[in-house]
């Protein structure tokens, strides 16, 4: 424990040298003097006092950028050393100062470099496992450092979370929070599979719904970065179980797992490159075309599509606006192959589309009705596509051509498969003539031509006018 009579001494000795910068935007009276933070030290060892001094540091260390030395959070970290602290009251009230660093003071990275250093990790390490604010500290160390992870990875992180990591821990949730901490380290995701299995199991079996959004927030940060993971996710037996039991009697837990859904499948192309294609498209073919793909498709392979499906079926199916808006907009990331439109057509999500696009909903939702629309029009072999233009896909467009300059990219795409089959096929060559006849249609794809930048670039390969251009030179072979 760190006494009273040597703590003036140690304060004294790590300051006198030093220099405070003038203070930004702060006045002057704003700087502590060295008499003040020695106090500050001294009421940190005083029960009485050792609240209102944190609470008093947290406030200067977030507020006041640039008017104090990195040497007072050295001797902020005297505390931590065995020798010198027992009190894990303390010590986690010192962790609560450090950590509001980063919330709020992202400005001075020398600040935070001070932290980047392997004896600090040593100092706090001992304490990681039973005081949380500890953990919550580390966790921004992470974040920032990449010698931070390593340390943690050395000295069995991974191995310390699978023990300590259960559904009846109180710090279950800041478990959840450190672990995500771990995904901008991508070259690692091979050794993540038991924690991310661990995590699942934990996440789709409570009844607490703060744990579970916790935990699918926790797993997004992975499954929207990689591939292998989404599959691993949407693979667990947990997961299948879950969305079994899952109806519209339960929207809060509905709309955290469409949220996660929908960030999930935010990165179709790497899902596509990946796998995730691959594996609904013939889990899809078997369906349809009652092949045997056993060697293939394992039950958790199946269970991927039925889940997500299902999910989307419900939530479009309830009276909740904000929820079917994100719904669609996770089927319309999911739909990237026809065996998936097929998928979406037997089971009428079509006609449930066209019914909504034709209400009088608000601008905003429709353009997500009308990406999943378009989505499956672009994606369709030539009987689907047939089914939707009859049921008046072309139409609606013109009716709402507006929509084309907030979604371009995903309607020309449709126009373009349109257009396309209407080439190949002979008994349907008047497909073009449903284009390139349109006068509303054309004149929209040549603004999009001579105004690209007024209209908006969603995430797509190609730039917008690129694309139209593309489209509309392909009507001087159609006449």
């Amino acid at each position: 424990m760190i006494n009273s009579s040597n703590e003036s001494d140690l304060t004294r000795d790590a300051l006198n040298d030093r220099v405070l910068s003038t203070p930004f935007n702060n006045p002057q009276q704003h700087v502590l003097s060295v008499d003040q933070f020695e106090q500050l030290i001294i009421n940190l060892s005083d029960s009485d006092k050792m609240k209102p001094a944190g609470e008093f540091l947290k406030h200067y260390f977030s507020h006041f950028p640039f008017t104090f030395s990195t040497t007072y959070l050295k001797v902020l970290f005297e505390f931590y050393k065995s020798e010198n602290q027992k009190n894990l009251e303390l010590i986690s009230l010192i962790s609560e100062v450090l950590t509001s660093l980063f919330l709020y003071n992202d400005q001075n990275m020398s600040v935070f470099e001070v932290m980047n250093d392997e004896n600090f990790y040593n100092c706090i390490w001992g304490y990681i496992d039973y005081v949380p604010q500890v953990m919550i500290l580390f966790k921004w160390l992470i974040k920032t450092f990449d010698s931070a992870f390593l340390f943690a990875l050395n000295n069995e992180i991974i191995e310390k979370l699978l023990i300590i990591i259960f559904p009846e821990n109180s710090t279950t949730i800041i478990l959840f929070d450190f672990i995500s901490a771990f995904a901008r380290y991508t070259q690692y995701y091979d050794r993540f599979f038991d924690l991310i299995n661990c995590v699942c199991n934990i996440t789709f079996s409570t009844i607490n719904i703060d744990i579970f959004s916790s935990g699918l927030s926790c797993i997004s940060v992975f499954s929207k970065r990689c591939a292998d993971i989404a599959l691993q996710v949407f693979r667990n037996q947990s997961f299948f179980e879950y969305c079994q039991i899952l109806n519209k009697d339960r929207p809060d837990t509905l709309r955290v797992i469409i949220h996660f859904i929908d960030q999930t499948l935010q990165n179709a192309q790497i899902l596509s490159k990946n796998g995730l294609s691959g594996c609904l498209g013939s889990f899809l073919s078997s369906q349809f075309n009652d092949q045997n793909t056993s060697n293939y498709l394992s039950p958790n392979n199946r269970n991927i599509i039925l889940c997500i499906f299902n999910i989307i079926c419900i939530s479009l199916s309830m009276n909740d606006e904000s929820l079917q808006k994100m719904s669609l907009h996770a089927l319309s990331s999911l739909i990237f192959g026809s065996q998936l439109v097929k998928y979406c057509i037997s089971n009428n999500l079509h006609q449930l589309l066209f019914k909504i696009a034709r209400s009088d909903f608000p601008f905003l939702f429709l353009i997500e009705v009308f990406r999943t629309l378009s989505s499956l029009v672009a994606f369709s072999d030539k009987d689907d596509t047939k089914i939707l233009i009859d049921m008046g896909y072309i139409s609606l467009i013109e009716e709402q051509i507006e929509i084309m300059s907030k979604i371009p990219n995903i309607i020309i795409s449709a126009l373009e498969n349109i257009e396309s089959l209407g080439e190949t096929y002979q008994d349907v060559s008047n497909w073009s003539d449903l284009i390139f006849s349109n006068e509303t249609i054309v004149n929209q794809l040549q603004f999009i031509i001579d105004h690209p930048l007024e209209v908006e670039e969603d995430d797509y390969h190609i730039p917008v006018d690129i694309h139209a251009r593309a489209l509309l030179e392909r009507r001087s072979d159609c006449f």
